[in-house]
C-alpha cells in the first residue's frame, strides 16, 4: 500500500523514545480519530485519547514515521507543552504532562499520507498500540467534489456517510490489540457526473417544491368556506378581478360577494379600489 503512515504510541518515564514496563498501568478506554483529508492531499489529524485511568507520568512520547506541521497538545482545554525529536527514523513528540489525566488531544497537519495520480488518490495510516484499545473510533472526510472508488476502502465494514457537502467514512471496533491498517481510495467527481448530480438534486427539489406548496395551500384554504375558496383560487390565478365578475362567474348575491371580499380584505389577502359601479379586487399575496 503507497505511502503507508504508521503511527505508534508508547508512555516513557523519562527516556524519549523508550518504553517504560509501567506502560501497561495505563490501558485506552476510548480513541477518537478525525482525518480530514484536504484538497491538496495533506490531512489534518486529530486524536483524542482517554485512558482508563490517571496517567501520573511526567511525560509521553507519541512517534510517527513522517514530518508534521502544526502540532497542538491538550490536556482537556488546556495546551501542553511538547517538543519534536527526530529519533533513528522517527518522529518524536514529547508530551510534558502539568498534572495527571486521563485526557489527551493530539492534532496535526500531515502531508505524507495520500498517494496522488492523475485518476485517483488513495489515502493510507495504520496503528498500533503497547495497550488494548478498548474502544476505538475513526472517522475520514473526504474534500468536497471527491467520493469514495467503488469499495476502494478498508476495513470493509467501515460505513460511508454524508453531511450533505462531503462524503465521510467511519468505522468503530473494540478491544484493539492488532495493528490497524485504515485506507481509502477516492476520486474528483467528473463533469458528466457533476451534471448528473445536480440533475437529480434539482428533480428532487422541484418535487419536494411543489408538494410543500400544495400542503401549505391544503392547510391555508382549510380556514375558508366553500364560496371563499373559490374566490381565493380566482384571483391567485388572475391576480385581479372584478367584484361584479365574481356574482356573475359563482352566480352569487351582491351582498354575499360584498362579504367575502370584506372578510379577505380584512386578513389582508386583498385590495379593492373603486371601478365605475363596481370594485377592482386585487390579490395581495
Amino acid at each position: 500500500m503507497e505511502n503507508l503512515s504508521r503511527i505508534y504510541l508508547f508512555f516513557a518515564l523519562a527516556v524519549l523514545g523508550t518504553t517504560a514496563s509501567g506502560a501497561a498501568g495505563h490501558p485506552i478506554e476510548n480513541l477518537t480519530v478525525l482525518l480530514d483529508v484536504q484538497p491538496d492531499g495533506s490531512v489534518i489529524q486529530e486524536m483524542h485519547f482517554y485512558f482508563r485511568e490517571q496517567i501520573t507520568s511526567p511525560n509521553l512520547t507519541y512517534n510517527l514515521n513522517n514530518d508534521i506541521t502544526d502540532l497542538e497538545v491538550l490536556d482537556g482545554s488546556q495546551k501542553l507543552r511538547h517538543e519534536v525529536a527526530a529519533v533513528n527514523g522517527l518522529y518524536a513528540v514529547n508530551i510534558f504532562l502539568e498534572s495527571p489525566t486521563k485526557d489527551i488531544t493530539i492534532r496535526f497537519v500531515s502531508k505524507e499520507t495520500v498517494f496522488r495520480s492523475s485518476s485517483a488518490n488513495q489515502f493510507s495510516t495504520s496503528f498500533s498500540f503497547e495497550q488494548a484499545v478498548s474502544n476505538m473510533n475513526i472517522r475520514v472526510t473526504l474534500p468536497v467534489g471527491y467520493v469514495i472508488d467503488g469499495q476502494g476502502y478498508f476495513p470493509p465494514d467501515a460505513r460511508t456517510i454524508s453531511d450533505g457537502k462531503r462524503i465521510m467514512l467511519e468505522w468503530s471496533g473494540q478491544d484493539i490489540t492488532e495493528p490497524l491498517i485504515f485506507s481509502v481510495k477516492y476520486s474528483a467527481i467528473g463533469g458528466s457526473e457533476i451534471v448528473i448530480v445536480l440533475l437529480i438534486i434539482s428533480v428532487v427539489a422541484i418535487i419536494f417544491f411543489a408538494h410543500f406548496r400544495n400542503k401549505v395551500k391544503d392547510a391555508f384554504l382549510r380556514g375558508f368556506r366553500n364560496d371563499e375558496k373559490k374566490v381565493l383560487e380566482r384571483l391567485q390565478a388572475n391576480k385581479m378581478i372584478l367584484q361584479k365578475e365574481i356574482e356573475e362567474e359563482f352566480g352569487f348575491s351582491r351582498a354575499k360577494t360584498t362579504r367575502i371580499v370584506s372578510k379577505l380584505e380584512e386578513q389582508e389577502l386583498v385590495r379593492k379600489e373603486k371601478y365605475g359601479r363596481t370594485n377592482k379586487v386585487f390579490w395581495l399575496k
